[in-house]
């Protein structure tokens, strides 16, 4: 048995100290990377990547930074990350949270079943203080997959409590692109339903790079005041390029625009890397 050592780099996004974890999990949702569908016959039994994302915040009259750093690493088998292990930095105007994810893809006969299960280590409250996740695609027609996700979030806090969220979706693929369109609904246990829509698509300029393109339109998309959700009327505008430098070895580069009533937005940008090994 060959021994491998990987140093991996990755992800950012926000938030404040009183932001809730309902926001994480949405932006996840929002902007998860494309189909496993899309993995490539290979030899290599072990998948790794990393993102860093930095993002400028405007919140009425504050300003400062959020930052994303995360990591995963993957033992691949029949193209499909059979387990994984996800760790994610966060630091939100200085506030700092560390999240651990353990998940596995199992593959069906016309789609795949996704399970994962989180733990936030340092109990800051715009964190879960753990969460579960069950995610189901399979083909109805032709190219035409339905993909159903659903989440359950618990953490420690006197304003939300446990947060639901569903989010079915309808996902046709083409070659080697695909698009989907979405519906969300999260369910909060001490405060009122928030629901978004969402739109996105991968394509394959050519042989080496990759162009990913989406928006989300909706309520509490991020819930930085608190309010209700059709006082938190927001949008979030995202794109990257994926550019393969050689068959196991891929870069990424992204960004993002988002926007929150009534004072909220956040520009972003991220660099990543993956590797097959």
């Amino acid at each position: 048995m060959k021994r491998i050592i990987f140093i991996l780099l990755t992800l950012t996004v926000f938030f404040h100290a009183y932001v809730l974890a309902e926001q994480t999990e949405i932006m996840e949702d929002v902007q998860k990377k494309e189909p496993p569908r899309f993995a490539e016959e290979t030899k290599e039994k072990i998948y790794a990547h990393s993102l860093y994302e930095y993002s400028w915040i405007k919140q009425g009259s504050r300003k400062g930074n959020w930052r994303i750093f995360s990591n995963r690493v993957a033992y691949l088998k029949d193209n499909l990350q059979v387990f994984y292990i996800d760790s994610t930095d966060y630091a939100r105007f200085g506030v700092k949270d560390n999240t651990l994810e353990f998940g596995s893809y199992l593959k069906l006969k016309n789609g795949y079943l996704h399970g994962e299960f989180g733990l936030d280590s340092d109990h800051i409250n715009y964190m879960y203080k753990y969460k579960g996740l069950i995610e189901l695609e399979q083909r109805v027609v032709n190219n035409w997959f339905v993909n159903l996700d659903t989440r359950y979030l618990h953490y420690a806090s006197d304003v939300s409590g446990d947060v639901y969220i569903f989010s079915p979706a309808l996902v046709y693929y083409f070659g080697n692109n695909y698009l989907s369109a979405g519906y969300g609904v999260s369910f909060t246990q001490h405060r009122d339903s928030a629901q978004f829509g969402t739109i996105k698509g991968g394509f394959a300029l050519n042989d080496k790079v990759k162009l990913s393109l989406g928006a989300a339109l909706g309520n509490r998309l991020f819930d930085i005041n608190l309010l209700k959700s059709n006082k938190q009327y927001g949008s979030i505008f995202f794109g990257g390029l994926d550019i393969a430098v050689t068959k196991n070895i891929t870069f990424r580069i992204g960004g993002s625009y988002s926007k929150e009533r009534p004072s909220f937005i956040k520009r972003s940008i991220d660099f990543g890397a993956k590797i097959k090994f």
